[in-house]
């Protein structure tokens, strides 16, 4: 009897051996994927999740762009008819030029040049802004600023995925879109406090540095690649 219960001593030493073993393998596994998911996190918002200046930019204008379109003489029961003629022609632009250039390796340089779009349309809002006022010419740049918008919009999430690793991809897409919501607050804050503080050139003109910032931070990007043109 006595030899038995040395044997079963010696198995369950064994045991928990090989169980404290398998702990701290999980746990240094663990430790690694952690910091795996904070170093994917931190790149893809370094690069990516300066989403939150498209739409810091987009609810920062739109404090002053209604204001704009009165002042031009059009009222405000008749806004749609500059909204959604560019809302509803920038989606045929969006089809016809991201998703076709996307499929031959152009991704990159569609996103920065709605990037740099987006800029040239606040300058075009500060030179109203300062100057007369026409709402054909404020309908023509919210034409364009929805054309960048949306091609920007659409790109984003794809390629915030697709850069995450695969293990990181959900906390990944977690930070974007948290990003974002506070890229609408920021935007709604800072674009009350410039128009009421500086006047609504000065907002457009903050909007327009801003995305010339993304332009510059964005510049030395290299888009995921495009699984199309892998080889088979």
């Amino acid at each position: 009897m006595k030899v038995v219960n040395i044997g079963f001593a010696k198995l369950f030493s064994e045991c928990e051996i090989k169980l404290a073993i398998m702990l701290t393998d999980l746990s240094f596994q663990f430790e690694k994927l952690a910091c795996v998911r904070v170093a994917a996190t931190a790149t893809l918002e370094t690069k990516y999740s300066l989403k939150n200046v498209l739409h810091a930019v987009q609810l920062a204008m739109w404090v002053a762009v209604p204001a704009l379109l009165v002042q031009s003489g059009l009222p405000k029961a008749h806004h749609w008819w500059v909204y959604l003629p560019a809302v509803l022609a920038s989606f045929f632009v969006m089809g016809g030029t991201l998703f076709p250039l996307q499929r031959r390796g152009y991704l990159r340089a569609v996103f920065l040049s709605a990037v740099g779009l987006i800029a040239l349309v606040q300058v075009g809002f500060l030179v109203q802004a300062s100057g007369t006022i026409s709402w054909v010419s404020l309908s023509a740049l919210l034409f364009v600023f929805f054309c960048g918008f949306n091609i920007l919009g659409a790109s984003q999430p794809s390629m915030a995925s697709r850069m995450a690793p695969a293990a990181v991809r959900g906390t990944a897409l977690e930070v974007y879109n948290t990003v974002q919501s506070l890229g609408f607050f920021a935007g709604c804050l800072m674009g009350g406090l410039l128009v009421k503080n500086y006047g609504t050139p000065v907002l457009f003109l903050a909007c327009a540095c801003a995305m010339l910032v993304w332009l510059t931070l964005a510049w030395p990007m290299k888009a995921p690649e495009n699984s199309a043109h892998k080889a088979p």
